[in-house]
């Protein structure tokens, strides 16, 4: 499921015009962000999931709330302020593509949108999402 999710989010991200670069990811932010990628770039990230106690014996249902990670990377060295523009720009146009998505696993929903880093024209915000799910075992 969770590589059907990620998949599904990037299907959403990708309709976006401006960006040129859909990908997932895996790893440490900040080396994620060393790599070259065509700019704009979107990188998808499963950060992980936070389950619930069992709820009846015996049963094999777990529910938990999946957490992705998109780092929304753009470089704009006219100005800090056309920077901060292009950077909102981009978070705007991503929430507009996934606030409610509804995905095999459930519907999206976000939980904080953090800067990263602002360096020398690179501009980097990590958008957290996350999805009430439930799986379940043998």
């Amino acid at each position: 499921m969770i590589v059907e999710t990620q998949t599904e989010i990037i299907g959403a991200l990708e309709t976006i015009d401006s960006v040129s670069t859909v990908i997932s990811g895996i790893g440490d932010f900040e080396e994620l962000i060393k790599k070259s990628y065509r700019l704009p770039a979107l990188l998808v990230i499963y950060n992980g999931a936070r389950f619930q106690p069992a709820g009846l014996i015996g049963s094999t249902r777990a529910q938990h709330v999946m957490s992705f990670t998109v780092l929304s990377v753009i470089r704009n060295s006219r100005s800090v302020s056309d920077g901060a523009a292009d950077s909102f720009s981009l978070i705007e146009k991503t929430r507009e593509k996934l606030i409610g998505l509804v995905t095999l696993s459930g519907r999206l929903w976000p939980v904080s949108e953090n800067l990263i880093l602002a360096d020398a024209g690179l501009y980097v915000y990590g958008l957290e999402y996350t999805i009430k799910a439930e799986t379940t075992g043998v």
